[in-house]
């Protein structure tokens, strides 16, 4: 984070040249370095996080979008579900025939 600059001195004579009080003057200026001195955003704080945020939604959307791209829906997967119970019907009347002819074949056999 950046620090903030303030001249304390410069604010004190703006105050003391608007008519207040020299004690008045210094307790206010006092309140305003210790308010930046806690953590007030500079210009480049918020143009950094602008520019996080801006990073971080491109991330964000770039994830969504490969997400979105891997997801299958009901109507495709009750397709396939349907393919998968032919192909399995059609494996059981094979497997069915099969067993006939090594019926058939061990029948014949002497």
């Amino acid at each position: 984070m950046s620090i903030a600059t303030f001249d304390t001195q410069a604010a004190a004579d703006t105050l003391r040249e608007a008519g207040v009080e020299e004690a008045q003057a210094k307790a206010t200026v006092a309140m305003v370095r210790d308010a930046i001195a806690e953590g007030v955003a500079t210009k480049t704080d918020i143009a950094e996080l602008k520019a996080d945020h801006a990073r971080l939604e491109g991330t964000l959307k770039e994830g969504f979008a490969r997400l979105e791209g891997g997801l299958v829906s009901k109507a495709d997967l009750r397709d396939d579900r349907k393919e998968l119970k032919n192909d399995l019907y059609k494996l059981a009347g094979v497997a069915a025939g099969i067993a006939g002819i090594a019926v058939a074949v061990v029948k014949l056999l002497p």
